[in-house]
């Protein structure tokens, strides 16, 4: 099976911070969002039984691994655990603007992620 994610990333206006407890507990605060048509894409591509890795993750850097334990990339680690994937699965992320871009690249991945690995699994 092949799944595709695709997520949008946003731009927050004003208020950058005004989110976190330290600051909106002592001072109200306000944030304005929105997506923009740039994205961020995931796929998901089931492997044959007879590939000599369970997990191969392609990001910024290329992971091939027999147990989702051994994942460097922390969320996607923790996301194979959580679905209880054992593989052997291929997972690739692509995004129109580069990490790191302020536009909540890592936001969007993980919900891409979560998309992706809920229709692969066809939990919600």
């Amino acid at each position: 099976m092949y799944i595709v994610s695709r997520t949008p990333l946003r731009v927050s206006l004003f208020g950058g911070g005004t989110d976190y407890p330290s600051y909106f507990e002592r001072k109200p605060g306000s944030v304005l969002g929105f997506a923009i048509d740039k994205y961020i894409y995931i796929s998901l591509l089931e492997l044959p039984a007879f590939s000599s890795y369970r997990f191969r993750a392609s990001y910024s850097r290329i992971e091939t691994v027999n147990a989702s334990s051994d994942i460097q990339h922390p969320m996607i680690r923790a996301l194979l655990q959580h679905y209880q994937l054992q593989g052997p699965l291929d997972i690739s992320a692509q995004a129109d603007l580069l990490a790191s871009s302020g536009l909540g690249s890592s936001s969007a991945f993980t919900v891409g992620m979560i998309n992706a690995l809920s229709a692969l699994t066809g939990s919600e």
